[in-house]
């Protein structure tokens, strides 16, 4: 998928919203939204989503591996954890710097991620309420590779055993499909979806 393509289908969402509203807001909508269409601030609020959410990310992980490994019966400094957690993610990072090498080569975004390709309906929208596409979206070889990463923190930093690294790396795993599945799910409970 080409930046103009989702310039377009972002001027689609749009329409559909300005429809949705009086005429005299869909006017005061209509300047604001046509420059936060242009490919420029488009770039800039995607990275700038990306900084936060990374770092609301790195947070949260580093509150269930630090109580996760509390209850487990070890201790850890929390700014040791931090250090490690933040190297752990390098596959994370990896994984879009990948995208874009992919990008640039051949002109167009990948359009599955992941495993996603195997339950993709071929619907963009349909595909993005569906927990089962979500799920295997998450699925892909940096996401197994920070997975043994984080396995091997919790052994090395931690100090925990096999059995209870395995247990923690379990639940952390549970922890962050359940985040990203929350909101397909929550559409498909209210009959959104």
């Amino acid at each position: 998928m080409t930046m103009d393509l989702q310039i377009a289908q972002a001027k689609k969402m749009k329409a559909i919203q300005l429809g949705a509203m009086t005429p005299e807001q869909a006017q005061a909508a209509q300047a604001m939204t046509e420059r936060l269409l242009q490919p420029g601030p488009m770039l800039m609020t995607t990275v700038t989503q990306t900084i936060i959410g990374l770092l609301v990310a790195w947070g949260f992980s580093l509150l269930i591996l630090y109580f996760g490994i509390a209850l487990l019966g070890s201790t850890v400094k929390a700014n040791k954890l931090w250090a490690a957690l933040v190297w752990i993610w390098i596959p994370l990072a990896l994984r879009p710097l990948a995208q874009l090498v992919w990008a640039l080569a051949t002109g167009s975004l990948l359009q599955y991620q992941g495993l996603s390709a195997l339950v993709a309906s071929g619907d963009p929208m349909k595909d993005a309420g569906s927990v089962l596409f979500l799920l295997f979206s998450q699925i892909d070889i940096f996401m197994l590779w920070f997975l043994v990463l984080l396995y091997i923190l919790l052994r090395v930093v931690g100090k925990l055993s096999k059995a209870s690294s395995l247990i923690l790396t379990a639940l952390y795993t549970a922890i962050w499909l359940g985040f990203h599945l929350l909101p397909a799910a929550i559409l498909k409970l209210t009959g959104v979806g």
